[in-house]
């Protein structure tokens, strides 16, 4: 069993039977292993969204997700007030996601599900777009004249950039409403002014870890002075002649090496600790944390992989495996 970080570990009982012990050593070490995993290894978040789930929706039967259908509203206003629309029974109509003006996405169906977003539709051959699509609306009146706003093109791309790498969407199937509608010609969105080369680069930014994947501060900022911890405390000194690991019989077992003397674990390399400025790129853009939040995450981690690595000698004194 593995007890992943935020799980309980089952409590060691003292004189409890071995193979109790031997649960608990490796749980813990699991859990400390864990802790530790290189930053920057998970894919890039979910955006907040506000939620107004649409009744207009319905089974993706069995198709995968590879597409992203983009739309711009034809309308003013907000995204919520879209997301009002798309609740009204008399509509008939909805998409995954809209974009308002101040970047505000609001989620009208799980990405799960079709949305009623393209109509009659074709991608590359394939007919039904709505099954294996996510609609994105923005709002933008739609004359090519209606900016689109900085606002709107950061969320779009931390959504888009979220999509592709959640599901594993080409970038190539990143499409316009006007792309993918039939017959030819019924549908003009989006507007000509929409900048598909502005929303590539700012989610290659994302992906390349260039830019961050969440940008409101989620903690206040350091004291004055502050430096990020990157040194481990230091080892324990030399064992008395003769020690041996608690518990053990020195007949019985081979001598156990003294934690003081064990190698440095090998586990990912420590985060620099000059300052929050010099936190990789990717690690920040990868976590919707402040470069104080991980540097003390990391600090923790730290600690976290020297206790394993003790346990882990404490455990080969009572014969115990831990992988």
């Amino acid at each position: 069993m593995i007890h992943r970080l935020g799980a309980a570990a089952p409590p060691v009982v003292p004189g409890a039977p071995r193979s109790e012990l031997s649960a608990a050593v490796e749980a813990v070490a699991a859990l400390a292993r864990d802790a530790y995993a290189p930053l920057g290894a998970s894919r890039i978040p979910k955006p907040a969204v506000v939620s107004m789930p649409s009744p207009h929706q319905s089974s993706r039967d069995g198709a995968a997700i590879d597409t992203i259908v983009l739309h711009h509203t034809a309308s003013s206003g907000t995204a919520q007030a879209v997301g009002s629309w798309f609740q009204e029974p008399a509509s008939r109509v909805s998409a995954h996601y809209t974009i308002g003006k101040d970047g505000t996405i609001v989620q009208s169906v799980e990405d799960a599900y079709q949305a009623w977003h393209a109509g009659e539709s074709e991608f590359r051959g394939r007919g039904r777009v709505n099954q294996f699509s996510l609609g994105i609306e923005i709002v933008n009146v739609g004359d090519g004249q209606d900016p689109y706003t900085d606002a709107q093109y950061q969320a779009l791309a931390r959504l888009v950039a979220f999509m592709v790498t959640e599901y594993g969407i080409p970038r190539d199937r990143i499409t316009g409403h006007k792309d993918v509608a039939l017959p030819r010609g019924r549908k003009v969105d989006p507007s000509e002014n929409f900048s598909y080369a502005r929303l590539n680069e700012l989610v290659d930014a994302l992906l390349q870890g260039r830019l961050p994947a969440a940008t409101a501060p989620l903690s206040p900022p350091p004291p004055p002075g502050w430096q990020a911890p990157g040194v481990l405390s230091p080892p324990p000194p030399p064992p008395p002649p003769g020690w041996q690991a608690p518990g053990v019989v020195p007949s019985a077992l081979p001598p156990v090496a003294w934690p003081g003397a064990l190698p440095a674990p090998a586990v990912s390399p420590p985060l620099p600790g000059a300052s929050p400025a010099a936190l990789p790129a990717a690690a920040v853009a990868t976590y919707p944390l402040s470069p104080w939040q991980l540097a003390q995450l990391a600090a923790v981690q730290q600690q976290l992989a020297l206790v394993a690595a003790r346990l882990e000698v404490l455990a080969r004194g009572y014969g115990v495996s831990v992988a």
